[in-house]
């Protein structure tokens, strides 16, 4: 499984420190930043990726963390939708 987050991470230096924190955390994972993507995204890669726990401990050095859905997810929500979905 691959979960895919958006985060804030600017710096190489603060994406390396959280990917040594990360890899600790979760030593069977895959994990890596793309700081060229416009979402600073991490993906982490594993069995049973625990999402939850990662967007907490990113957070918790003070940086956002949230999934990102893919185009496909999103259109899809959309697309279910009934037509008088007000988002509350």
């Amino acid at each position: 499984m691959v979960e895919v987050f958006k985060t804030n991470v600017q710096k190489k230096a603060q994406s390396k420190m959280l990917l040594c924190i990360l890899s600790e955390a979760f030593p069977s994972f895959k994990i890596n930043f793309d700081l060229s993507d416009c979402d600073k995204v991490l993906r982490v890669e594993g069995d049973n990726v625990k999402s939850l726990r990662i967007m907490i401990l990113v957070k918790e050095y003070g940086f956002n963390c949230e999934i990102l859905l893919d185009e496909q997810q999103n259109n899809g929500e959309a697309e279910n939708r009934p037509d008088n979905y007000r988002g509350d």
